[in-house]
């Protein structure tokens, strides 16, 4: 099979893939010190296909082991990218950026499952409803306690990590669980 042969059979093997032009595109943006917005769009858009490959790669060496490690592998590199901007981020000192990122995907995820348990209306089917009832919590209480105390001091923020600390250790046993009955 000829280079182009093989690119075209990329390309064509899911509409996603067409995507991968822009990783071209986005190189040449940068040095052709096009403008930030155009250069950030464009690399953006070549992300999708990345992040695909990334999950089709995932759920396949997952297939291919034990279930327990391979449930194991989905959650540690099922937020990839997000661990990627992170590191990026981090590395260039951008520590309000990246509250705000893990601010916005826990909310995100948060009210993106608790409106779709209430859309479906399967409250009763919902296995997992007191783990994301306990999340919730966690981000309202402190907020509440903020408003009505109208300070940030050291309460709200020893209150703020004791929360923090409950949902974490709850994380990982409910993922030990997921894990183990597997």
């Amino acid at each position: 099979m000829t280079v182009l042969r093989s690119l075209i059979v990329i390309f064509t093997a899911s509409r996603i893939n067409c995507f991968l032009i822009f990783i071209l595109l986005g190189y040449l943006a940068h040095e052709l010190k096009w403008n930030d917005t155009w250069v950030f769009i464009l690399n953006f858009l070549a992300m999708i296909p990345f992040a695909k490959l990334f999950e089709f790669t995932i759920e396949d060496i997952s297939s291919q082991v034990d279930k327990k490690l391979g449930s194991l592998l989905r959650v540690i590199f099922g937020n990839a990218i997000e661990l990627i901007f992170f590191m990026v981020a981090l590395k260039a000192g951008k520590l309000q950026f990246i509250h705000s990122l893990i601010l916005g995907s826990i909310i995100l995820n948060l009210l993106l499952v608790s409106g779709m348990r209430f859309d479906t209306k399967t409250i009763r089917k919902f296995k997992e409803l007191s783990f994301i009832d306990l999340a919730c919590s966690s981000l309202i209480i402190p907020v509440a306690f903020n408003f009505v105390v109208g300070s940030i001091d050291d309460q709200f923020l020893k209150l703020s990590h004791v929360m923090a600390t409950v949902l974490l250790i709850f994380g990982i046993l409910y993922h030990y669980y997921q894990v183990s009955s597997k």
